[in-house]
């Protein structure tokens, strides 16, 4: 029996074809449809180098199958386990998709700057870090009631079993992200997440090639609304929120006078929570709930400060330093954050 590969972005932006969720899509909106054919994929040559795991493709294949593949295209239906060796690819919902059964898959690159705006003001909420962010194209890619292969149907009475999720890929050429969005998943076992093809590199949704994988996937986030998801995959996969205690800090140096905005995200918070405790050095402070992130008011200090926020019995670390307006030489520098394997901090000196 087949299995296959359907891929998938949403976003709660615009509305159509009566699915709420999505950006807009179809033949009014000037997008191509692919080929009705089993296990088949259509090849796009795109405006913009896309930057993929370290790479940057000149060339997009989207399959039928739910999953776009870079560099070499592929009519695999089954949704091996990553690491894959030798296939790139991001997978929205790779389960063995048939839209001859019913339904159709829509793409296009989008330069609309209009859209281009909901797209930057979708990432710059949830990563603090790319706060500046401005996507410069676009590829959105909607499979709407597509059928599962072996369904019987027929165009007079199509497949009642179908799946509709939406798959935003962006970039300024520098960084690049997924969006996910998913409205109707009724058949499972589908894969979701990504491929660097070196056997080594990859990220794998929870439930992946199981049936829970559908309910897992429209009932849970990783930006805190349920059916969306948000990836960074420039060069390794970054979701937007995290369980392995990293911070993300924005901006990483401020004023030392304190009462400065600062914002606050990486754990996956839970959607009711709407304040939150947080140890700058020696003095908490609450911070309140903005989307996906926290903002604080820093309080005053004059040295480096790290970051402690407790969630989960989970201990989240970071830093930010402080400096006074005057001082050019630190107003102009480069902060790095690393961490040691024991969870330390390591000091960087640099002239």
């Amino acid at each position: 029996m087949k299995i296959s590969l359907t891929l998938t972005i949403l976003i709660q932006l615009c509305v159509n074809e009566g699915t709420q969720k999505f950006f807009p899509y179809g033949l009014t909106t000037r997008d191509s449809t692919v080929l009705k054919a089993d296990d088949h994929y259509d090849t796009l040559n795109i405006s913009d180098n896309f930057p993929f795991f370290g790479k940057t493709f000149a060339q997009i294949h989207i399959s039928t199958n739910g999953i776009i593949f870079f560099g070499q295209g592929s009519t695999q239906y089954v949704p091996t386990l990553f690491p894959i060796n030798g296939t790139l690819s991001v997978a929205a919902y790779w389960v063995d998709s048939d839209p001859r059964m019913g339904g159709d898959i829509y793409y296009r690159e989008e330069f609309d700057p209009a859209i281009l705006n909901q797209i930057n003001r979708f990432i710059k909420s949830k990563f603090v870090q790319f706060n500046t962010f401005t996507s410069s194209w676009s590829l959105i890619v909607t499979f709407s009631n597509v059928s599962r292969y072996g369904c019987q149907g027929s165009a007079e009475y199509p497949c009642q079993n179908v799946v509709n999720h939406q798959t935003i890929l962006t970039s300024n050429g520098i960084h690049s992200f997924v969006i996910f969005l998913y409205d109707r998943l009724e058949y499972s076992n589908a894969q979701i997440g990504f491929n660097a093809g070196d056997g080594k590199r990859f990220y794998q949704v929870d439930y992946s090639n199981t049936v829970n994988i559908s309910k897992y996937a429209l009932e849970n986030s990783n930006v805190g609304s349920p059916g969306e998801w948000l990836f960074s995959i420039s060069d390794e996969i970054a979701s937007a929120c995290n369980s392995l205690g990293m911070l993300e800090i924005y901006p990483k140096k401020v004023l030392y006078y304190g009462q400065q905005e600062l914002f606050i995200s990486g754990p996956c918070f839970d959607k009711t929570l709407y304040e939150i405790d947080v140890n700058f050095g020696n003095k908490k402070i609450k911070c309140r709930r903005e989307q996906n992130k926290f903002k604080c008011l820093t309080p005053y200090f004059d040295i480096r400060i790290p970051v402690v926020l407790n969630y989960k019995e989970k201990e989240y670390k970071g830093f930010i330093l402080s400096y006074d307006a005057g001082d050019s030489l630190v107003q102009n520098a480069t902060y790095i954050a690393l961490n040691a394997k024991d969870g330390k901090y390591i000091n960087l000196e640099w002239d």
